[in-house]
């Protein structure tokens, strides 16, 4: 049977697929972040324990070496893994952080920078729902952004560093322009800037030196272990003092610079 609607099928013009235009954010800053209070808290609870399985070790030496004829690769091999993990357990609380700037609204995304070792977050907050924003310091310095929803929900932005080699530095430029056009996309979008407040972190006021000065004291104390030890002939004396030394140093600079911001008022 032939189809009546056929010529009136051919005539009809075709209708071009219907797109939805993506958005276009106005900006998009992304960046790895370190949670400082927690790493804190992870280093200070592993330190201990470390220390510890390396004085066991050096207590125990002789027995290891007799039970295992492989005993002294063991115990190097020991030694050198719970060193890295000074540097490997305070990863577990960074992650990558990109805030995504709309005509409306600000996107927030998080994802723990060792996968599955964290919580992954994202978020869209209207300018509307934008409680507070603050501005803190972390204890090297560092500023930190902080956003805060009505629901009571808060999210912290720090510079990326750019650069390679000794060149590298912090992206202090380009994080507070990122900064300022999140205020002047609220403005635009018809919303009152939100009030600049002093953010509260472990790195302001007295509460950054007592915490670096915990740490600069456990440091110490590690380096007197390592006179110590090599004092009497043990290997390991040598590997704390390789360890010990320059962290003692660099946190002993880190409490002497915040010292000195709290006398001054400024930190």
């Amino acid at each position: 049977m032939s189809d009546p609607f056929a010529k009136w099928r051919d005539r009809r013009p075709a209708r071009p697929p219907q797109v939805v235009a993506a958005e276009t954010p106005i900006a998009v800053y992304e960046t790895p972040y370190l949670s400082r209070g927690w790493a804190i808290a992870l280093l200070l609870g592993w330190a201990p324990c470390m220390i510890a399985l390396l004085i066991w070790m050096m207590m125990n030496e002789r027995a290891i070496k007799d039970a295992v004829s492989w005993g002294t690769g063991l115990m190097t091999l020991a030694t050198l893994t719970l060193l890295c993990s000074l540097v490997a357990v305070p990863l577990l609380a960074a992650s990558r952080r990109a805030w995504t700037l709309h005509a409306d609204s600000l996107e927030i995304r998080q994802r723990p920078l060792i996968p599955l070792l964290g919580p992954y977050r994202h978020a869209r907050i209207a300018f509307a729902d934008i409680a507070a924003a603050r501005m803190g310091e972390a204890l090297n310095g560092m500023p930190v952004a902080e956003m805060e929803s009505r629901a009571g929900a808060r999210y912290r932005l720090a510079p990326r560093h750019i650069g390679k080699g000794r060149n590298v530095r912090l992206d202090l430029n380009g994080f507070n322009d990122f900064i300022e056009q999140i205020g002047a996309a609220i403005v635009a979008a018809g919303y009152p800037r939100p009030a600049g407040e002093r953010m509260d972190t472990a790195g302001t006021g007295l509460s950054g030196v007592v915490i670096l000065s915990v740490i600069t004291a456990l440091l110490g104390a590690l380096c007197l272990f390592g006179v110590w030890a090599t004092a009497t002939g043990e290997p390991l004396g040598m590997q704390a003092l390789a360890l010990g030394v320059p962290l003692t140093l660099l946190f002993a600079g880190l409490l002497r610079s915040r010292w000195a911001k709290w006398r001054a008022g400024t930190g």
